[in-house]
């Protein structure tokens, strides 16, 4: 059942609970829910007096404040008018979007110079300084002394900082005051050489005594052949920062192009940077060759002193040993981690592996059967090589009766549920933790606000609630079988297990149907606009796909992950290529050859990929076993129905 049938049979149950509740106008809340598009609509295409009609009848509906707000809003765009704005902000104070208002008022009285009211609204609302911290920054600066907010700026300014309309004035009198300075003036030029800006570092260069421009003219051509850096004589530049500042730059340049002659260049560098700045370049570039699959790398890593040795040096030293099948490298490695990191079930089942390839399988199967009763990637791998049945330890997940009706009578709560029905998902999600923050804290108040949204038939916002309330065991809550019609439905069209399919969305959106990446990866596959429209043309798709529908998404990213798995032949692979791109798997492909496939997943240099994939392998497991409680329980109830 898709997420829009559910909206619709929540709907129907709706209406006949509230067929009673008649309004001050005479409406039902559900009449009241079908004008509260319409009075949104009017407002936005300025039709006031139809808006105000629908208005006078919305009174007593719970979403009532937001057309409050928003006429707020309209009014302060289209008529420059915010009289209005300060009652209703301190009217409706507990609705989450009144912070939308109060950001939009503010960015007016910016526009506007009227600076005091604004510093009073920062003091009262801090929140605002981190939305908006250059306005934030004006408003310090004019309230301190004149030697504060001079090195204040100068700071600002060194570090790169836009120097926005409202700061000019600020900046013309730290001119006036002798800024910048040339080391100022090196410190941006720093900044903007790092951002590839090369035309504004050399207007600030013209502001520099001549021998110093041809220090950026030698930077700039390191830069375009940064293996120059390995002749190099620091000493041309006698300012030391400066000639740190163009090392640095350049090391990293060349370490992408080339990392053995950056590893050899660094040696050239040694007295420039000083012991401790080489050691953190050494680490970097030794973690730079190991994620680069080279075996030399494993040489790099050994040689870095313990005392800068950290979990990451140590974790890519076993991968390389595991890549070159070096089980006592493997094993001794592990058996010299600290214990926080020895203890992983990552290296315990790695340490296992070691000690059974050189004969120690007593101590080998002591460590797998140490990890094989958890749930997770490394202990499923062990109960399947022990030959033991997966162990899922499932709880039931209730909510104590006063602690559910406490939730259910909330306002918020009561507004989250009508976003609900009017699937504005994300505004319902706004308030529900706008709720949850202002009084349900304590893990049974999230046990309850669990319960309460899958009774909604919210499944995104029942798993998130299950984790808050550290209700790990409630597999019921955590892997829920949603969207059970599409999946099934992409599983025919396209060959992947039902369970494959719900372990990509719990991983991508943890089923979240409106769910957006800072990407721009959008619904529960998280699919990129192109990507889909490129997938919809292949499938003969009439029109431009919509991402936020479930069974749009998840027809479309199944078939793309079956063609994945398609090309590279296996499940893991396929993950992988889904997360990171199919060319970053056809490279380390290469680069791996014909290494185990466990071994292949441990060795993916992208810690989020590598991740990603280990989730959704053991989140497959766990599909195929709930779908397999879900038939038990099916034939049970079947079972009593005809006895």
């Amino acid at each position: 059942m898709n997420r829009f049938t559910v909206h619709c049979l929540l709907l129907g149950c709706t209406l006949m609970a509230y067929s009673s509740l008649v309004s001050a106008a005479g409406l039902s809340v559900s009449e009241q829910r079908t004008l509260f598009p319409q009075a949104k609509a009017a407002l936005k295409q300025g039709n006031l007096k139809a808006y105000e009609r629908l208005k006078a009848r919305l009174k007593d509906y719970p979403l009532y404040p937001y057309l409050e707000i928003w006429e707020a809003r309209w009014l302060l765009a289209k008529k420059d008018d915010d009289r209005s704005i300060p009652s209703i902000l301190q009217q409706y104070a507990d609705i989450p979007e009144s912070a939308d208002l109060r950001l939009a008022w503010i960015k007016h009285l910016a526009r506007q110079k009227r600076w005091e009211v604004i510093a009073d609204q920062m003091d009262h609302h801090p929140w605002l300084k981190r939305q908006l911290p250059n306005v934030s920054r004006v408003i310090s600066w004019r309230r301190a002394k004149a030697s504060e907010w001079l090195l204040e700026f100068s700071s600002y300014w060194a570090s790169g900082g836009k120097i926005i309309d409202d700061m000019q004035d600020f900046e013309r009198q730290w001119r006036q005051a002798g800024h910048p300075t040339r080391e100022e003036i090196w410190s941006r030029i720093g900044v903007r050489l790092r951002q590839g800006k090369w035309k504004e570092a050399d207007t600030l260069a013209a502001s520099l005594p001549e021998k110093e421009r041809h220090w950026l003219t030698s930077w700039k051509s390191m830069a375009n052949r940064p293996q120059e850096l390995i002749r190099w004589n620091p000493a041309d530049i006698p300012d030391v920062s400066v000639a740190r500042m163009m090392a640095r730059d350049i090391l990293h340049r060349l370490s992408r192009k080339d990392l053995p002659l950056a590893r050899e260049a660094l040696n050239h560098l040694l007295l420039l940077f000083g012991r401790e700045e080489s050691m953190r370049f050494a680490r970097s570039l030794a973690l730079r060759g190991a994620r680069d699959h080279r075996p030399e790398a494993r040489i790099w890593l050994k040689q870095i002193p313990s005392s800068y040795q950290t979990d990451e040096t140590r974790e890519w030293q076993v991968r390389l040993a595991l890549i070159a099948r070096d089980w006592e490298d493997v094993a001794s490695m592990i058996a010299r981690m600290p214990d926080h990191q020895a203890r992983q079930a990552r290296w315990m089942y790695w340490r296992a592996q070691a000690l059974k390839m050189v004969g120690r399988h007593q101590q080998a199967r002591q460590l797998l059967q140490s990890i094989a009763d958890e749930r997770g990637y490394y202990s499923f791998l062990a109960a399947r090589e022990l030959g033991k049945t997966y162990r899922f330890s499932p709880s039931p997940l209730s909510a104590a009766p006063g602690k559910l009706a406490r939730l259910e009578a909330n306002r918020a709560i009561k507004r989250a549920h009508e976003w609900w029905l009017l699937a504005e998902t994300k505004k319902a999600e706004r308030e529900w933790f706008h709720a949850m923050a202002q009084g349900f804290q304590d893990p049974e108040d999230w046990k309850a606000a669990a319960v309460l949204a899958r009774q909604w038939g919210w499944d995104a916002m029942a798993l998130r609630c299950a984790a808050r309330a550290g209700a790990h065991d409630a597999l019921a809550f955590r892997f829920p079988l949603a969207f059970a019609s599409a999946v099934r439905k992409a599983s025919r069209e396209t060959g992947l297990s039902d369970s494959e399919i719900w372990s990509i969305i719990r991983q991508e959106s943890a089923f979240d149907h409106a769910a957006v990446s800072r990407a721009g990866a959008r619904g529960l596959m998280q699919l990129m606009p192109a990507t889909a429209m490129d997938l919809a043309y292949q499938l003969h798709w009439k029109g431009k796909p919509d991402l936020s529908d479930p069974e749009t998404n998840i027809r479309l990213g199944s078939w793309y992950f079956g063609k994945l798995v398609h090309r590279f032949g296996r499940f893991e692979y396929a993950a992988a290529a889904y997360n990171a791109g199919p060319s970053r798997v056809t490279r380390w492909l290469q680069r791996l050859g014909q290494t185990d496939v466990h071994v292949w997943v441990e060795a993916i240099p992208f810690d989020e990929t590598r991740r990603y994939v280990q989730q959704v392998m053991a989140f497959r497991i766990v599909y195929e076993w709930r779908k397999k409680q879900q038939l038990v329980n099916a034939t049970e109830q079947r079972s009593k129905a005809g006895g």
